[in-house]
Order: structure tokens, then C-alpha cells, then sequence
């Protein structure tokens, strides 16, 4: 049997951080009010994001990663470095 490993996943079977990065900055630049260039450590507060907007990019997240984000956990995403951090280390997003 050939045991085959997807590129984007570690051996325990989480995301790897610059995968995930890179799919968040993705959905990030597909919000209408964000600017062209974004960083990881750019807060959210900086591109725009209001309430509605941070909700928005909550459930675009939720069907990036096929997981259901907690309200409180989702109220410490700050920047994609926090977003990153959240889906890096959460066993069942894909």
C-alpha cells in the first residue's frame, strides 16, 4: 500500500501555517474594501473591516476551511498572522 500525503498538511495532520496564510490573504483580498496590498500583521481595523464585514470574512473563512468558527474565537482575529495561528492549530479544518 502507497501512502500518499497531501502538500498542505503536516504529519499530524494539521495545515502548514504558509499554506494557510496564503488561502486567508486570498479571501482577504476578495473583500471589496481591502486594498491591493496587505500584510500578515496588518490589522484588520487598518483594511476597512467594520462588524458586518469581519462577519462576513467569518463565514467566507468557515467555507474556506470547512470549520464552524466560535464567536469568541473569531473576536481574536485581528490580522491573517491571527487567523493563520487559529487554522494551523485547528485539528479539523481542511
Amino acid at each position: 500500500m502507497i501512502m500518499m500525503r497531501r502538500g498542505f498538511s503536516t504529519a499530524a495532520g494539521l495545515l502548514k501555517a504558509d499554506a494557510v496564510s496564503a488561502r486567508v490573504l486570498n479571501v482577504v483580498k476578495n473583500i471589496r474594501c481591502v486594498p491591493p496590498s496587505v500584510t500578515t500583521t496588518q490589522p484588520f481595523s487598518e483594511m476597512g473591516f467594520d462588524s458586518l464585514i469581519k462577519k462576513d470574512f467569518c463565514v467566507l473563512l468557515e467555507n474556506e476551511f470547512r470549520v464552524e468558527v466560535a464567536e469568541k474565537d473569531a473576536a481574536n482575529f485581528n490580522s491573517v498572522e491571527d487567523v493563520t495561528k487559529y487554522f494551523s492549530a485547528h485539528p479539523k479544518a481542511r
